[in-house]
């Protein structure tokens, strides 16, 4: 029972790092926190909740970079022509 409890406890941390934190994607981040909650997440019902937050992650993030690639595609060809 003390670990459910665990897992909403919030702790307050004023500690600086001294480097910049290593840069994670959304998915990676994803991928940690629920290895460090894998003891409550062992039934099929969770590993496929958990499968389709990564699915709409993964089409999220696909979905926003789409627009800027065509606008970067866009500008590079209206250099080419000038």
């Amino acid at each position: 029972m003390q670990e459910s409890l665990e897992l909403f406890k919030v702790r307050v941390d004023f500690t600086v790092e001294n480097c910049v934190p290593k840069r994670q994607t959304l998915i990676e981040k994803l991928d940690i926190a629920c290895r460090a909650q894998a003891k409550f997440l062992k039934s099929k019902q969770a590993a496929a909740i958990i499968k389709h937050i990564k699915k709409q992650v993964r089409g999220t993030l696909a979905d926003c970079m789409r627009p800027r690639r065509q606008h970067q595609q866009q500008r590079n060809l209206s250099l080419i022509h000038i």
